[in-house]
């Protein structure tokens, strides 16, 4: 099952592979969410139950991606660019 990350008027798709792979190269890159519901954020943003990224997190992710980009191979890098630019935009639920 797909994962899709949707604000208002917006939505950006990842497989469940895509998304955790992301996740974790973004916290390899120093992004530690800092609004998470609690410690455990890994288990909770991996799955897709409406859970929220505010704001601050999204521009935090984009930033640890930002610093990730050059060291990804550039189908990868492709795809996290224009994720990057989704989450710049703001907050984010994943549905």
């Amino acid at each position: 099952m797909p994962i899709e990350l949707t604000r208002t008027h917006e939505r950006f798709a990842f497989s469940n592979h895509q998304w955790e792979e992301l996740l974790l190269t973004a916290k390899d890159f120093g992004w530690k969410p800092q609004d998470a519901p609690h410690d455990d954020w890994e288990r909770i943003y991996f799955a897709s139950n409406g859970d929220l990224i505010s704001e601050r997190d999204a521009l935090a992710l984009a930033e640890a991606l930002e610093r990730a980009l050059p060291k990804l191979p550039e189908p990868t890098r492709r795809h996290y660019l224009d994720f990057l630019n989704f989450s710049k935009r703001g907050a984010f639920r994943i549905e």
